[in-house]
């Protein structure tokens, strides 16, 4: 008689997305299927009301599903339930309201703590995608240090790798220019992923002759003329393959899978110190690390037009070892730690 499958429970509120966390949400379901009986506990719609009011009332709904499931497991990717296991890869908000270094009257601001604080508490495993996250939680919520594993988001390696082809060709295959340096910039939320900061530091390189290509989701009517703007793409392999090099002076990142896909397909980056990634960044070689988003734009820009920088492949070397595969595995052992 075949035993029954173990139950598991995979909340995050929104399910399907081009967002980071839409895809480790994604990457877990997939991962799961067939070991286990997985059950996703998403918003079924999105319902009416501010962001911060649906983000409470989705936990509340979370939370109900976990009790009138006792015998499954439960993982949140989402700040607010009481999952067993809660992986904070949203980072934890009071560390990133502490570099905004702004007043805002945004609620959002007061309910996200609030919402990470009642995660914490209630999981038996917190799941931090980063070193520098791990940190943070420690910092900010000291009872809860015994409970954090760092994990590391994983790439696929049968999508982001080295080609031997020319990146010319890419270039001619996406209709980028194929003379002259191109910078790539992929992300959401322009302001905290450091765009303007990103468009400076590609404007310092004027002997390179760079072009600076954008993607993700934002107004491209807000772009100077010489930023080359595709939104939302399905083909990011290419776009790693067809650039130079690229740049996120993010002012706040867990850790961005953009940055590890980068190096994988074996193109430098230039981060900041307040990017998770940057732990997988060989500084000076693979990369440039910023200390803050707005410093050290004049030294990001001298990197990129003089450093001798590893050969593709040698970039690809460094970051070999995370693969989805390891990071799945870490998963899973956390799973038989959560059940003991």
């Amino acid at each position: 008689m075949r035993a029954a499958q173990k139950k598991v429970l995979l909340i995050r509120q929104a399910m399907n997305g081009p967002g980071g966390a839409e895809k480790v949400f994604q990457k877990y379901r997939d991962a799961f299927h067939g070991s286990c009986e997985v059950t996703a506990v998403c918003e079924a719609r999105k319902g009416f009301g501010p962001s911060w009011w649906r983000a409470m009332a989705f936990a509340r709904m979370a939370d109900k599903v976990i009790a009138a499931n006792p015998g499954a497991l439960s993982i949140s990717l989402q700040r607010g339930p009481r999952a067993q296991i809660f992986r904070a890869g949203d980072g934890v908000h009071r560390r990133y309201l502490q570099l905004m270094n702004s007043f805002s009257l945004n609620p959002w601001h007061i309910v996200a703590p609030m919402l990470d604080e009642k995660s914490f508490g209630a999981a038996k495993v917190i799941i931090a995608n980063s070193k520098m996250v791990a940190e943070d939680i420690r910092r900010f919520y000291p009872s809860e240090a015994r409970k954090v594993r760092v994990v590391y988001n994983g790439f696929d390696p049968k999508k982001f790798f080295v080609s031997p082809e020319l990146r010319r060709e890419f270039r001619r295959r996406l209709g980028l220019p194929e003379e002259g340096a191109l910078f790539l910039f992929m992300g959401n939320g322009w302001k905290r992923k450091g765009l303007k900061q990103a468009m400076e530091i590609v404007r310092r390189c004027a002997k390179l002759k760079p072009k600076l290509v954008v993607v993700g989701k934002g107004k491209q009517s807000q772009l100077p003329r010489d930023i080359i703007f595709r939104g939302y793409v399905n083909n990011m392999p290419d776009y790693y393959r067809a650039c130079d090099a690229f740049i996120l002076p993010t002012l706040y990142d867990p850790f961005s899978s953009s940055v590890l896909e980068a190096l994988a397909c074996g193109i430098p980056v230039v981060t900041t110190r307040q990017n998770g990634a940057s732990e997988v960044v060989r500084e000076g070689e693979s990369g440039f690390l910023m200390d803050v988003q707005n410093k050290d734009i004049r030294e990001a820009a001298a990197w990129l037009e003089n450093a001798e920088k590893l050969p593709a492949e040698k970039i690809a070397e460094t970051v070999s070892a995370y693969t989805v595969e390891h990071e799945i595995g870490a998963i899973r052992k956390i799973f038989e730690e959560v059940e003991k």
